[in-house]
């Protein structure tokens, strides 16, 4: 059905076909969900982030607080923890193209993040809140109770959703909400939102110390 449509419309951009595609073919959407993810891995290898890094550099020397933030001369240390390489491959590329965080570590589960997190003592975790074994909430009650850290948690979920809200009552700082339209714009958006929280998030913990 995916080559029919364009065919039909082969004006339509790739852009545009992919932010209308889960409400084309609601019934491929999910069987085909990982593939968006790795498409725009691959679209990432070629986005230039430059205007958005300018941007970012800009606010940060106008706001009169960063000078006393820690941050302000060093990359934010962040570990990613899902159990899609893509996203993890994503993650990796927006924060170390911003100038201002570096992915340090990588998990595929909880069991994993446990020993990455204990090890390398990251000051931001990036957390998917649908993981299979133990889910990101379940992990995020018990990295808040042994080994607390600013965490963002990481969903394609509702920020409304039962879940994301339990996140937010244990602890977590913030969400993201993966981005589902795969146009520059949404891109550059995305990008420059988890890259200020992820600095947002270092800096609360450093004003709680």
């Amino acid at each position: 059905p995916v080559t029919i449509f364009i065919s039909l419309f082969p004006s339509l951009s790739l852009s545009h076909f992919l932010s209308l595609f889960p409400s084309l073919f609601p019934s491929l959407f999910p069987s085909l969900f990982p593939f968006l993810w790795h498409f725009l891995s691959h679209f990432l290898n070629s986005f230039d982030f430059s205007v958005t890094n300018q941007l970012m550099n800009d606010r940060s020397k106008s706001d009169s607080s960063g000078a006393h933030s820690p941050f302000a001369n060093k990359p934010v240390r962040v570990v990613v923890v899902d159990d899609s390489s893509a996203v993890r491959s994503i993650f990796s590329r927006v924060l170390s193209q911003s100038g201002r965080a570096e992915v340090v570590g990588v998990a595929r589960d909880a069991f994993q993040a446990r020993e990455v997190i204990v090890d390398l003592k990251p000051d931001v975790v990036l957390l998917d809140i649908e993981m299979p074994g133990m889910s990101g909430v379940q992990f995020l009650e018990k990295l808040m109770e042994h080994f607390p850290i600013p965490t963002i948690m990481v969903s394609s979920l509702n920020p409304d959703d039962d879940a994301a809200v339990r996140a937010l009552e244990l602890g977590a700082l913030e969400f993201v909400h993966k981005p589902h339209q795969y146009d520059p714009n949404a891109l550059r958006f995305f990008a420059e939102n988890l890259v200020q929280k992820v600095i947002a998030s270092a800096n609360s913990a450093e004003k709680v110390k």
